[in-house]
């Protein structure tokens, strides 16, 4: 789509990219490098208008090609260097996570136990260990 503006024409592309320009981005120069982490996700370290790029992204399959979905990020150099700076930090949290995650686990499993204890054992009531009924209700 062109749009004409005071400097002339102007080339607009939408938000979305073409399925021609998606793929282009999978197909890269020999610099580039792609790390699949499963479930459709994929690494990749790439240049782009000559930026380096690290693109963590998901990957969907149309007419038998594998192509980028629209969920994932891509981050510059700059930030890059910034998460690997923060990665201790990042797994200290996830750590602190893991760990709390496996408290709750074990307080319930030991709930479940503790009910399970609790429970009151059903026993046979024979006729014997029943109230007599008076006559009256027993006719109605």
């Amino acid at each position: 789509m062109a749009i004409r503006g005071r400097g002339g024409v102007k080339k607009v592309f939408s938000k979305r990219a073409s399925p021609a320009a998606r793929a282009s981005l999978t197909a890269g120069s020999a610099l580039d490098l792609t790390i699949d982490i499963g479930k459709k996700k994929q690494i990749t370290v790439h240049q782009y208008n000559g930026i380096s790029l690290v693109d963590i992204r998901e990957f969907y399959e149309k007419d038998g090609e594998i192509l980028p979905g629209k969920k994932g990020i891509s981050l510059s150099q700059e930030s890059w260097e910034l998460l690997l700076k923060n990665a201790q930090k990042i797994d200290q949290a996830l750590s602190a996570f893991a760990e709390k995650d496996s408290a709750i686990k074990k307080a319930k499993e030991e709930s479940k136990e503790e009910s399970k204890e609790e429970e009151p054992v059903a026993t046979k009531i024979e006729e014997s260990d029943t109230l007599p009924m008076s006559q009256d209700y027993a006719e109605r």
